[in-house]
């Protein structure tokens, strides 16, 4: 035991001194060369080592730690690691896309953004089935716009006016104006009640400036509810028209007792005051007991029903009884430059005097004026009972940046015969006079014409940019008796002249078809860029005793024949056709414009307002 502490003490004596060696001193053996103060790190180990004993470097493996990795491992797809070291876990195909987006990574020719043929393959990855699901014996990709309805395809007739595209050639719906057509092939049709007369007049408005034009239509023997007196009405449908009957009540109606014919004249549309409504005018004309003709304006927007006996009268006739006052109204746009539109009223049988006149109230129009509180009047010719029976102001014929006035009498007699002629009134219409002095007299070639008993401006025909003037005269019998005729009239006639200067001109071909009892622009019905031509009459003679319409496709030029119509609208027994025609413009954004046709006499005089969407053939 003392032995054994006497070593014990020895060690601590050594250790003391070992421990209390100067800073200085270093001890013996081999120097460290890396010093202290010596911060970089020692190079990576790059040499010829396989740490995980596969074969392979660490420079040629892309995991050194791992025995399964390396250049010649075989891959297992999609488990997140390279086990290959090609840089690619989820791309088995190497087309430059992934599993995720992929949707055969098996096969370079299919991903997405691929070209697709129609193989049975979905090679762009669209989801997009190539078989015929239907078995209609066409696929998808093949042009079958509906696989899992075998009504549907390329090789199926289309459906008229279903909504469906049955043929898959990208327009649904309707198939255009062709053919033998009846009331019963519209492809909407609005319905008055019993014994209404929708229809005696129709006028589109934009009374509440949507930018979208709403139809009026006139319902001269409306029954009122409240009184069951026949005033007369206006009923109002919005777009797309497709409505059956009308609201429950019309937006207008009229006086009782006093105006049984409110509907059966309405004007063209315009805006009076400025104030970026449409205004709707309209003429009360047969009135009880032969009173005084009245022009009402009613102000947009129009809310709710407008009982005319509670409003003040806009312009009074001073003759009554027998006077024409307002048996049409125009608008003609801004003649003084000062924003607002004129108000163009016609008079035949101006102040129970002959001839006819035609007079221009400037806009805004005040209330509780009389007939000659007129700013301009113009006069007819002769002794004839017809000028103002028809008259458009809307539009620049000459390009000088001034509308200007188409008016016609379908009366003018110059040589004993019922000629008729059509005015053309340059703009501005600032100075009263006699129309001859004034204007361009356009006349019939043959006499018996009545040229003017319808007229129509703002169909390009010649595509010139400037619109045209499409005139009838449904009782020329250049051919045959009473088959009518339309010309249409292209270029500014600057002297007086007559019908030969037309560019076009459409004869009836049948005895008593009068062609050009109405006419109008339709648009470009069938999408083929050129304006067409719609026209008729009420009464077609033996082949078509309830009236017909013919829808000729331009363009036209020289001498064409109804023969020549794509389309023919019958009327039928009780409800002879047209009362009013005229451009709907495209409602249904297909690309082709659409057209409507009135008939009041329709299912017992409920009268309708007939609607048909252009189309391709």
């Amino acid at each position: 035991m003392p032995q054994n502490r006497a070593s014990m003490q020895r060690l601590l004596g050594m250790a003391i001194v070992l421990g209390c060696r100067p800073a200085g001193d270093q001890p013996p053996g081999p120097v460290d060369s890396a010093a202290p103060h010596d911060t970089e790190e020692p190079p990576e180990d790059t040499g010829p080592f396989d740490h995980d004993g596969d074969g392979w470097t660490a420079a040629e493996d892309c995991d050194d730690a791992d025995a399964s990795v390396h250049p010649e491992a075989e891959e297992r797809w999609y488990d997140g690691v390279d086990q290959d070291c090609d840089g690619r876990d989820d791309d088995q195909d190497e087309d430059g896309h992934g599993v995720e987006d992929d949707c055969d990574d098996t096969d370079p020719a299919v991903y997405p953004g691929a070209e697709d043929p129609c193989d049975g393959q979905d090679s762009d990855c669209d989801g997009t089935s190539e078989e015929d699901a239907d078995g209609d014996g066409v696929r998808l990709c093949d042009g079958d716009c509906d696989d899992m309805s075998a009504d549907i395809g390329p090789h199926m007739e289309e459906v008229c006016n279903n909504g469906i595209d049955d043929d898959c050639d990208g327009s649904p719906g309707s198939c255009g104006v062709y053919g033998e057509l009846s009331y019963g092939d519209a492809d909407f049709y609005l319905e008055g009640y019993d014994h209404d007369y929708v229809g005696s007049e129709v006028t589109l408005l934009d009374t509440e400036a949507t930018g979208e034009d709403r139809l009026f239509a006139g319902a001269h023997a409306f029954n009122h509810p409240d009184t069951y007196e026949r005033n007369g009405g206006i009923f109002v449908y919005a777009p797309p028209y497709q409505a059956v009957h009308p609201p429950s009540d019309p937006v207008v109606v009229g006086q009782s007792e006093v105006s049984p014919y409110i509907g059966a004249y309405l004007g063209e549309p315009g805006d009076l005051d400025g104030d970026g409504y449409e205004e709707l005018t309209l003429t009360e004309n047969w009135r009880a007991n032969y009173d005084h003709a009245i022009v009402w304006i009613v102000d947009g927007p129009l809310t709710g029903t407008v009982m005319l006996e509670d409003h003040t009268p806009t312009i009074t006739a001073l003759a009554p009884g027998g006077d024409d006052f307002g048996d049409d109204l125009g608008m003609a746009r801004d003649q003084d430059g000062d924003g607002d539109d004129e108000l163009l009223v016609g008079n035949p049988w101006c102040l129970l005097a002959d001839p006819g006149c035609l007079y221009l109230y400037k806009g805004p129009v005040t209330a509780g004026i009389s007939e000659v509180d007129y700013d301009v009047k113009i006069t007819g010719e002769g002794d004839s009972q017809g000028f103002g029976q028809r008259v458009e102001g809307r539009y620049d014929l000459d390009g000088d940046g001034v509308a200007d006035i188409v008016l016609s009498d379908p009366t003018y007699e110059p040589d004993g015969a019922t000629d008729g002629v059509v005015y053309i009134l340059p703009g501005p219409m600032d100075t009263s006079g006699q129309i001859a002095d004034l204007g361009v007299r356009v006349t019939a070639v043959r006499g018996d014409s009545e040229l003017g008993s319808s007229i129509f401006v703002d169909e390009d025909v010649d595509g010139d940019g400037l619109p045209d003037i499409l005139v009838g005269g449904y009782v020329d019998s250049t051919v045959t008796t009473h088959q009518g005729v339309v010309h249409v009239i292209c270029d500014f006639p600057t002297d007086h002249t007559d019908v030969s200067i037309a560019c076009a001109s459409i004869y009836g071909h049948q005895v008593k078809e009068r062609v050009g009892y109405h006419v109008t622009g339709p648009g470009d019905v069938n999408g083929d860029g050129h304006r067409d031509l719609l026209t008729g009459g009420s009464s077609s003679g033996p082949s078509s005793p309830y009236g017909k319409l013919s829808l000729l496709l331009g363009p036209l030029s020289g001498t064409l024949s109804t023969e020549d119509a794509a389309a023919v609208i019958s009327g039928q027994s009780g409800a002879s056709l047209p009362d009013d025609l005229g451009p709907l413009g495209d409602i249904n954004d297909d690309g082709f414009d659409d057209f409507f046709f009135s008939s009041f006499m329709y299912d017992s005089f409920a009268g309708g307002v007939f609607i048909y969407l252009g189309g391709s053939l």
